[in-house]
């Protein structure tokens, strides 16, 4: 009994009796990495059918209810565009699209302003009747689907505009891009070079706005370059002559917004909390010193 108890415990591995050659594993790795495939395929179609559930409809109605007013009102504009540029000016269809890139890119980026008003926001989100139609908390991913439409509308516009002038036969190409000899825009002709440096200055924030970067140990990057908004609303207000009228409403809460901060946190009443240092502690625990002013209770 002994014998077999030790027999019983006792493990055999395959390999010592089968010689697996070097084929045989390559294409076993392959089966196994085929099967992974499948697998991982299958749970993507879980999820996607699951997200068609009534139940799911009903746990996320604002959610795309919002997502259908803001597809419904690009849409629109689209179709104001293309009506009123192909029966009242009579333009061609590269100005067409230059055009349709150009007023949806007023709405989405005074949209994206509103999308990051943080004490707006948590005004709504303090009202319970608001916090239920208005998807507050999602707030910061609508936000990165806005940038990226903005992005692509830019390149819509940029690239309709550059075949645009190049079929034009008052002015050279160079001439209509690079100088306001043209007259294209309503300061000065600045319109073609202030669109470069607008649409540079946009794809440097999208690069860095990257979720490699941002989670990649290189946030400063992402943080000090998303400040570039500065400067590239200021110039979008003289590039287009009609963004003014979109911005004025979202660009006056956010200053209001700014100036509210800046009261309250150099207030004598509240304040203002600094961090003295940080440490990582054992365990992988961060220690935080943090200043205490005066009046903190």
């Amino acid at each position: 009994s002994t014998l077999l108890q030790s027999l019983s415990q006792f493990t055999v591995h395959p390999t010592w009796f089968i010689k697996t050659s070097s084929n045989s594993r390559e294409q076993e790795n392959k089966f196994q990495r085929f099967l992974s495939h499948c697998c991982q395929q299958q749970r993507i179609y879980e999820i996607q059918k699951n997200k068609l559930t009534i139940d799911y409809i009903k746990d996320n109605l604002s959610r795309i209810i919002v997502l259908f007013i803001y597809i419904l009102i690009n849409l629109a504009l689209l179709l104001y565009v293309v009506i009123y540029r192909a029966t009242v000016t009579k333009s061609n269809i590269f100005v067409i699209f230059a055009r349709i890139g150009g007023l949806l890119l007023n709405f989405n980026c005074a949209l994206v302003i509103v999308l990051m008003l943080k004490h707006t926001i948590l005004i709504i989100r303090t009202n319970t009747f608001l916090r239920k139609i208005i998807p507050v908390d999602d707030h910061i991913d609508f936000h990165k689907v806005v940038g990226r439409v903005i992005a692509a509308l830019a390149i819509l516009h940029t690239v309709a505009h550059m075949i645009n002038f190049g079929k034009l036969e008052d002015h050279s190409w160079g001439t209509f891009m690079f100088t306001t000899k043209p007259d294209v825009g309503w300061v000065g002709g600045f319109a073609p070079i202030s669109g470069i440096i607008l649409f540079i200055m946009l794809a440097t924030i999208v690069i860095c706005s990257m979720q490699w970067i941002r989670r990649g140990g290189h946030f400063q990057v992402f943080y000090w370059t998303h400040l570039l908004y500065l400067p590239f609303f200021v110039l979008l207000i003289v590039h287009a002559e009609n963004f003014w009228k979109w911005i004025i409403g979202p660009l006056s809460l956010f200053l209001l917004e700014k100036l509210y901060s800046i009261l309250t946190r150099y207030s004598v009443r509240n304040g203002r909390t600094y961090l003295h240092s940080a440490t990582i502690e054992q365990s992988n625990v961060i220690s935080l010193n943090i200043h205490r002013p005066k009046n903190f209770t």
